[in-house]
């Protein structure tokens, strides 16, 4: 029985190192779950790409640009989303405005295409 034992450990390390250059030994070797990046993953707010966007409509929200939290939100009538374009966002800080995206709804992110005064 120790015998078998030995050549059955012995037959999976050569399998394990024949196909490391396949990519099967490092696959074990990583702690935790493996991610594919298109599946099962969301975006960060701020990382939603071309793909995920066309998917996505565009919509208009107005509101108030207002510091919170060292960012600045989007103030619209007691509802508050975070912006992507922080950069725009601090110049119209105080206004009215009319900013045009798409939302993140996980994050209550707009992904800005546009601000403007409004």
């Amino acid at each position: 029985m120790r015998k078998f034992q030995l050549t059955l450990t012995a037959l999976m390390f050569a399998a394990f190192v024949g196909l490391a250059p396949f990519g099967v030994g490092s696959v074990l070797a990583q702690p935790g779950p493996v991610a594919s990046p298109q599946l099962g993953r969301k975006p960060q707010a701020g990382q939603i790409g071309p793909a995920t966007r066309a998917k996505q409509s565009v919509r208009t929200f107005q509101g108030t640009i207002e510091p919170e939290g060292g960012q600045y939100v989007l103030d619209s009538g007691g509802v508050t989303y975070h912006l992507s374009d922080q950069a725009t966002a601090k110049k119209f800080s105080g206004k009215t405005v009319v900013v045009k995206g798409t939302l993140s709804t996980a994050t209550d992110t707009i992904e800005v295409l546009s601000i403007t005064a409004g």
